[in-house]
């Protein structure tokens, strides 16, 4: 008798990932049945060791930032970000974001899946961006603004980082 194995959640989760596709176009609105199968998804898989790290965009082999500790910075008050308005077009052109009759799809990498089931108080969080002057770098958020630009949102407010800050955050590969 095995019980449950890390195998077995492996097993489970790598063929749910097959089955939804979450990746893959999705149905406006989502079928309760694919969020609840969404949701075993995520318990089972482990957290990707990518999560909250983004590569540097001025020294990308050499660099990352800190997302998990920017945002502890922020809630700390130890970093103070600016409120800026944010088009959710960004997510449109990054990501080629389509919405055809009914079905979104996308040329990039976003779990389509989890941005239209998160909690809404979730989906309305600020993104992060950072950057001084005109010259903004998006830094967290892909799923939320995915969600607010699905939900038909032209603008959302998002929190802009001083690159002098994101310093604080950066770290050698």
């Amino acid at each position: 008798m095995s019980g449950n194995t890390t195998e077995d959640a492996e097993r489970e989760w790598k063929a749910l990932e097959l089955e939804l596709n979450p990746y893959g176009p999705q149905r406006v609105p989502l079928d309760t049945a694919i969020a609840e199968k969404h949701a075993r998804l995520l318990a089972l898989r482990p957290a990707s060791p990518e999560k909250d790290r983004i590569p540097d965009p001025m020294d990308r082999d050499r660099y990352w930032f800190d997302i998990a500790l920017l945002n502890e910075l922020i809630a700390a008050g130890k970093i103070t970000p600016t409120e800026v308005p944010w088009s959710t077009k960004y997510a449109e052109r990054m990501w080629g974001l389509k919405l055809e009759q009914g079905i979104v799809s996308q040329t990039a990498n976003v779990d389509l899946i989890w941005a239209l089931r998160m909690p809404e108080e979730r989906a309305a969080q600020p993104c992060l961006l950072f950057g001084d002057g005109d010259a903004k770098s998006f830094a967290d958020g892909s799923h939320r603004l995915t969600r607010q630009w699905l939900d038909g949102k032209v603008s959302v407010t998002a929190l802009c980082v001083a690159d002098a800050d994101m310093q604080l955050v950066r770290k050698p590969l």
